[in-house]
């Protein structure tokens, strides 16, 4: 698990990354026009299973993404390292050194940002619901790695559906989901949980979203300075 006093500590010095172009990074960014690169401090990355977890923070962002758990990966992403961040692909490309390591799945404030619009003069209505089938493929202190079929990913522009990785925690309100292998999953157009499975105890909120292993690895890694 992450040291949370070194985790801040970082967080902090990448707030101060670029001050005088951190409001107008972070508003482009967040307006999907954010077509640029961008220096990023790798506030943390922890080791799960196939891949790496990676939180960035810069310009007012902090993103959360994972990655191939591949040497070439851990060499660019080394905790406390400036990366450059490119938006491409599934999640964005990490660059240093001449070297690059493209995403493989995403966290927030990816998922939050890719919500479909509400439709105008509509403020709620029925919570859309479906069936989502999975298996644990990894599972330590902090997550759970599901594998499986999210059919509702499609609503914030997640092509593999029938075939992802979800990333949950591992808390009380996640554990009959898990242990089921089977849930009915929900998508919501505003609020924390846009995507979640149901549960007993509440909501199991879907932190994350990776291509399967095997896809992922094929298209992680990049050779130095190639695309």
């Amino acid at each position: 698990m992450r040291d949370a006093g070194s985790t801040a500590l970082v967080i902090a010095l990448a707030a101060a990354l670029g001050v005088a172009g951190c409001s107008w990074r972070k508003t482009t960014w967040e307006l999907g026009m954010g077509g640029f690169g961008m220096e990023l401090i790798v506030a943390h990355l922890d080791e799960r299973g196939p891949y790496l977890d990676v939180g960035l923070a810069g310009h007012g962002l902090y993103l959360r993404s994972f990655v191939p758990a591949s040497d070439v990966c851990r060499a660019v992403l080394r905790p406390e390292a400036e990366v450059k961040y490119v938006e491409r692909g599934v999640g964005g490309r990490f660059e240093r050194e001449e070297h690059s390591c493209d995403a493989v799945g995403f966290g927030d404030p990816l998922i939050r940002g890719a919500r479909q619009p509400r439709a105008a003069g509509r403020r709620s209505g029925p919570v859309p619901r479906a069936q989502a089938t999975f298996r644990t493929i990894y599972e330590d202190a902090d997550v759970v790695l599901l594998r499986g079929r999210f059919p509702l990913a499609s609503k914030i522009g997640w092509a593999g559906g029938q075939d992802s990785v979800a990333v949950v925690d591992n808390v009380a309100r996640c554990r009959r989901p898990v242990e089921k292998g089977v849930a009915s999953m929900e998508y919501r157009p505003a609020g924390r949980n846009t995507l979640a499975l149901v549960g007993d105890k509440g909501l199991c909120r879907i932190e994350g979203l990776i291509q399967p292993p095997g896809q992922a690895e094929q298209e992680g890694a990049s050779a130095p300075g190639g695309d």
